[in-house]
């Protein structure tokens, strides 16, 4: 699904965190209708399928608007 979601228009970015209780995929979009679009998209459907009857037991969806990051990098500090 992530090449798929790159290949999509006005994709910002993705956010991957994995281990053995938790798994969190964080897409960005520019705007809330394509966070639609992307929900909706027939590939993704599958996905969302097999998730729902394979992978997980649960799972959450969760939209939010980032108003502003604020990064730290000690390789970059001075």
């Amino acid at each position: 699904m992530l090449e798929l979601a790159t290949q999509q228009p006005d994709f910002l970015g993705v956010e991957l965190a994995r281990d053995d209780a938790l798994d969190s995929t964080v897409s960005y979009w520019k705007d809330l209708a394509l966070t639609w679009e992307w929900r909706d998209h027939t590939e993704h459907k599958l996905a969302q399928q097999c998730s729902q009857n394979q992978w997980y037991h649960r799972y959450t969806f969760l939209i939010a608007k980032v108003e502003r990051i604020t990064e730290f990098d000690i390789d970059s500090a001075t």
